[in-house]
């Protein structure tokens, strides 16, 4: 049994979410993560109303300079964590690599 807490995750100015493996990434991958956070944020609505999207989508962020995808999806979080509510929310969820670095992030 797993009890999961939810809570805000942290991010730096740029909006890349704070983690100890950032220190793994040069300058140019931080820009470069920044890009695809922004990226993200900027097409999220749009993202949610489309599922079909997620091609283009996976497309663009490797054009950003992502050198993998591991997975990118869409869920409303209500389906995920009890108690259900009756307003949906999504987030996206998203695993990639700037060179041997792999990030994650929930949007």
């Amino acid at each position: 049994k797993t009890n999961i807490v939810p809570c805000k995750t942290v991010r730096d100015k740029n909006g890349i979410a704070c983690f100890s493996r950032n220190s793994l990434l040069s300058i140019n991958e931080r820009n470069i993560a920044s890009k695809i956070y922004k990226f993200l944020i900027c097409r999220k609505k749009i993202l949610v109303k489309n599922r079909l999207a997620l091609k283009k989508l996976k497309t663009k962020i490797l054009e950003l300079g992502a050198t993998k995808i591991d997975y990118i999806k869409i869920l409303d979080i209500n389906k995920l964590i009890k108690p259900y509510k009756k307003k949906n929310i999504y987030k996206i969820f998203i695993s990639y690599y700037l060179g041997k670095t792999r990030l994650i992030d929930n949007i």
